[in-house]
């Protein structure tokens, strides 16, 4: 018996599907979802930072002029960051007084094992595209980590190109002394790629706690 020729459809090719990003009001985050927030805190810092990261966040969660950004991954918090709204008179050592509405990125992190896939800059673009709007003039990041600084630029600069923003510029900048007491993070100031945030970070003794402190002031297209 003579066997006929057969054509067998080719197979799908399997595609990954990127962990879709989750987006919060501080206040409306369910308590499940508080506790797998502070088990990724826990995973990204040292142990000595626990404490004063649970508190932080309880103050972040509680704000409901906070936004909060988190990629989930089999029930895993994978990438989180937060961001606030500061809307009265506001001052911060060494910096000028600012009117104006600002917002505040804060506590960012990825879990360690899943760094380097650019989750950090994927949840810093949707809390800033969030929060920003017209009236919202300034934007405002203190760290000792330059792969925050070259993401944060990286992320305004893209909104730019978007013509989501007219504009961003880098207008302050400042070394908080012995701020976090301690080294939060492994990367060193030199390892920013943009010349930037390496001038930013160049007077910043991790080992001791120092951290940058950066203020962007931003453009919008006139709308009218």
């Amino acid at each position: 018996m003579k066997l006929q020729p057969q054509t067998i459809a080719a197979l799908p090719e399997m595609q990954s599907v990127e962990p879709q990003i989750e987006i919060f009001s501080g206040p409306d985050v369910p308590a499940s979802l508080r506790v797998c927030i502070k088990d990724t805190a826990r995973a990204c810092f040292v142990p000595a930072q626990h404490d004063y990261l649970s508190t932080g966040w309880d103050s972040v969660l509680d704000d409901p002029a906070s936004t909060i950004v988190l990629i989930r991954e089999n029930d895993r918090c994978i990438a989180i960051a937060a961001a606030l709204l500061k809307s009265e008179q506001w001052r911060l050592q060494g910096t000028p007084y600012y009117t104006e509405t600002t917002a505040y990125l804060a506590l960012g992190m990825v879990q360690p094992d899943r760094r380097g896939e650019g989750l950090y800059c994927r949840v810093s673009m949707a809390r800033l595209r969030a929060i920003l709007s017209p009236g919202v003039d300034l934007v405002f990041v203190r760290t000792q980590n330059p792969a925050v600084l070259d993401c944060v630029m990286k992320t305004l600069e893209d909104l730019v190109s978007a013509g989501e923003l007219k504009s961003c510029a880098l207008e302050y900048t400042f070394v908080e002394k012995e701020k976090y007491v301690m080294q939060v993070t492994a990367e060193m100031p030199v390892e920013a790629a943009r010349e930037v945030a390496r001038n930013a970070l160049a007077n910043v003794d991790v080992r001791r706690g120092d951290v940058a402190l950066c203020v962007w002031r931003v453009a919008y297209f006139d709308t009218n």
